[in-house]
């Protein structure tokens, strides 16, 4: 199974990824998305972000991220 995420914030696990700050809110984001990377769904996230991360796509854990202009 395929699922992409539309979020309104960056992923902790991105933004440590990659020396950037984050949020600590929308906890729930960060559990699901630890479990999910360990199963057998394609995750994609698309989240809002600042150059140079507001286009291209990354990947992280077997995720893909793909960051947007607000």
């Amino acid at each position: 199974m395929r699922v992409l995420w539309l979020c309104n914030i960056m992923l902790p696990a991105f933004a440590k990824a990659n020396g950037l700050g984050y949020s600590v809110r929308e906890g729930w984001l960060s559990g699901s998305y630890n479990r999910i990377i360990k199963s057998d769904i394609e995750l994609g996230v698309a989240f809002p972000a600042q150059e140079p991360y507001n286009t291209g796509r990354y990947e992280l854990d077997g995720c893909i991220f793909y960051g947007f202009s607000e």
